[in-house]
């Protein structure tokens, strides 16, 4: 999916980054800039803001704007931009699946290829999204969740991005680069990765729980703990973070791909940790869309409805304090169902009745 998500072009220096305070919407866009840059044509090119270029000057402490050195940070509060930036694209969206551009509250439903902006907020019910941010970001945000895109950098090999998950479930596949970093806020804890592949969960009790799965991640609050592969770590806000906890192992499914007509029963092993499985159901083609997600206390799951074709079904255990553990994959196809049996033919049974009226007839003599 290469697709350049910073827009229009001529923006492709532009990094867009909002560890700094201000008073203005969150993801304010930072410009790089280059040799005979002034804030007069940044503001012609950028803003619509009167008087911008005046209070770009104060708001970055720039006293000289004709001697403004190469590589210097600008920073453009969102609400003055022209455009707001594209940082992230749909790959696939199921059920309740919507997208707040601006703030505003209103909520447009989510589609497949849908831009994904600079301040954006992302709200799924019963649904899922799964997108890309930049060039490094892999993400699948569950039901009931709720995803502010806080700040988004994307400038040759360096991404990084600040995400503010306010509520709900987040799946993130981080490729490391030179300079990158992700962050997932919640209310209880960040987790800040450079290049991973994890899960973090923010409840409304402003606790957290943060999964990692490969890579390592970085859990800060009051203080920072590093979890490692293979470990999960809780948070809540206010408390002092605990020690990363051991996540369950991947359950064992059948070693041979299913190719079955419906219904189909899928099993796995258990393990003296698990008290429930997650079980998703997801599409085999490039968008990999989360088609069913269902939540199974017994070690097997029955699908009696699908349509004929391929999926993936992937099982992972969860643990009584709520970790959600490693996965295992298994490749499920349904099949047509078998013919009914056929019945004869009446022709084929005249040589059968022939035969025994034969015998009869010559047990009579």
């Amino acid at each position: 999916m290469n697709r350049i998500f910073i827009r229009p072009a001529c923006m492709a220096l532009l990094v867009l980054w909002a560890c700094f305070p201000s008073p203005a919407i969150s993801g304010d866009l930072i410009y790089y800039t280059q040799k005979g840059d002034t804030l007069w044509d940044l503001c012609i090119q950028y803003s619509s803001k009167r008087g911008c270029w005046l209070e770009l000057g104060k708001l970055n402490r720039i006293q000289n704007d004709r001697a403004i050195p190469v590589g210097t940070p600008i920073r453009f509060p969102l609400a003055w931009l022209i455009n707001t930036p594209v940082v992230g694209v749909v790959g696939s969206s199921q059920g309740e699946a919507f997208y707040d551009r601006r703030g505003t509250g209103e909520r447009v439903p989510l589609s497949s290829g849908d831009d994904i902006h600079l301040g954006a907020r992302l709200i799924t019910g019963a649904g899922s999204i799964r997108f890309r941010l930049g060039e490094r970001g892999e993400l699948l945000l569950r039901a009931n969740s709720e995803l502010l895109i806080d700040s988004m950098t994307s400038s040759g090999e360096k991404t990084a991005a600040e995400l503010q998950l306010n509520q709900g479930d987040i799946e993130a596949v981080v490729t490391p680069g030179r300079g990158s970093r992700f962050e997932i806020k919640t209310p209880a804890a960040i987790a800040a990765v450079r290049g991973t592949r994890f899960r973090v969960n923010s409840s409304s009790d402003q606790s957290m729980r943060s999964e990692v799965l490969r890579g390592a991640v970085a859990v800060e609050a009051s203080s920072s703990v590093t979890v490692p592969a293979g470990f999960g770590l809780a948070a809540k806000k206010g408390e002092p973070l605990l020690q990363p906890r051991k996540l369950p192992p991947a359950p064992a499914l059948p070693s041979l791909p299913i190719n079955s007509p419906l219904p189909v029963t899928i099993a796995w092993s258990t393990h003296p940790d698990a008290i429930s499985w997650q079980v998703d159901l997801i599409s085999t083609d490039s968008s990999e869309e989360l088609l069913q997600s269902v939540h199974s206390t017994s070690p097997q799951l029955t699908f009696s409805s699908l349509d004929e074709g391929c999926y993936i079904v992937a099982v992972r255990a969860i643990d009584n304090a709520g970790f959600n553990g490693l996965e295992a994959t298994q490749s499920l196809c349904i099949t047509p169902p078998p013919p009914p049996p056929s019945e004869p033919e009446p022709d084929s049974l005249l040589p059968a009745i022939l035969s025994i009226s034969l015998l009869i007839l010559i047990a009579l003599l």
